[in-house]
């Protein structure tokens, strides 16, 4: 990442040291404030604004991996030339009215092969990771949402409006997605609702539908949702807090999700089978109840006990409740015993 800078750090300053894609960071002799000027300064003539925030980027890394403060105004006193630099280039006009170019818009073709992706497998099954991927990305482009939105949308946000009828009177149902926030770019208008995009009246198995693609991930979503309510009572205790909130209710939960690859919506949700559980203890096992009390017996015993489900108290309460046991017996047992020669 920072070898065209090391590259240039060492070319500026005249260095003997050769920087290398496993070592970026010049000897630690060599980082002086005057040889960081020049690196800025060089760095300002090739690339203007965004060279300059890099390289101190840069600059940082290697002051850090020797042990130096980093380059800032709180350790002003060992970098005052260097601040002083740093600070004249963003007083010039050109720093202050760069701006960054960002991403470029999406050719015809591709924003037509997005609209027209399939979602459907080699046996005619809809796939879920397709289907969520194409929604997601239809949603951007007609919507002109930033990724940070698509990504708060949650399930209460969305609602399904089934019945809507346009002013022709055809049929034309549509999704709205209320508290949607605004994207990155305040001057660009975001919109908040997808419908139907059929001739004329709705067509329920049309795949162009952008109202079809999200109605069918709705229902394979809400399908993963009961599956996760019934396997509830075999869920353990951090999953359901995971999962639930007080009532027994599903927490609050992402609308576009992601996808693990058994192509459900959630890992969180997978349940062990009882045939890949773990096969039952034998006899004599650590585990074993019956083995656990006999260690209990012997405090002088090197094999430790393993971790009580209820904590290391409580096994120390059975472990002293077991001792008290024996020596009531013992004493019991002693009392009862006859005189050792009353046999004669």
């Amino acid at each position: 990442m920072f070898s065209l800078y090391a590259r240039k750090f060492a070319q500026v300053n005249g260095l003997e040291w050769s920087p290398t894609r496993s070592n970026v960071v010049p000897p630690v002799a060599k980082i002086t404030n005057e040889n960081m000027e020049e690196f800025f300064v060089q760095c300002w003539e090739d690339g203007s604004k965004p060279n300059v925030t890099q390289g101190h980027r840069y600059i940082n890394h290697i002051l850090t991996h020797h042990g130096r403060p980093p380059l800032n105004k709180h350790h002003r006193q060992q970098y005052a030339s260097v601040l002083d630099v740093k600070k004249g280039l963003e007083r010039e006009d050109k720093w202050r009215d760069h701006r960054s170019q960002g991403a470029d818009p999406l050719p015809r073709e591709t924003v037509k092969k997005i609209l027209l992706a399939k979602v459907h497998g080699d046996d005619g099954k809809i796939d879920l990771r397709k289907l969520r991927n194409k929604v997601l990305a239809s949603a951007l482009i007609l919507c002109g949402w930033h990724p940070k939105d698509a990504w708060r949308i949650k399930d209460k946000n969305v609602v399904n409006l089934e019945d809507f009828h346009d002013s022709d009177g055809h049929l034309r149902p549509k999704f709205l997605f209320n508290d949607l926030c605004h994207n990155k770019l305040r001057k660009l208008k975001v919109f908040n609702t997808i419908g139907c995009g059929c001739k004329g009246s709705h067509h329920p198995k049309n795949i162009a539908c952008p109202y079809n693609l999200l109605h069918w991930y709705q229902m394979l979503k809400d399908g993963f949702d009961e599956a996760l309510m019934e396997k509830k009572p075999k869920l353990s205790r951090v999953e359901r807090r995971r999962h639930f909130d007080e009532r027994g209710n599903l927490s609050e939960r992402k609308f576009f999700r992601s996808i693990t690859k058994d192509s459900s919506c959630s890992k969180r949700n997978e349940i062990i089978p009882k045939s890949e559980a773990a096969p039952a203890q034998e006899h004599g096992d650590r585990t074993d109840p019956l083995r656990l009390r006999v260690l209990a017996t012997h405090p002088g015993s090197r094999t430790r006990l393993p971790h009580h489900r209820h904590g290391a108290k409580n096994v120390r309460h059975v472990r002293r409740q077991i001792h008290r046991g024996i020596k009531a017996h013992a004493s019991r047992c002693s009392s009862r015993s006859p005189p050792r020669n009353s046999w004669k």
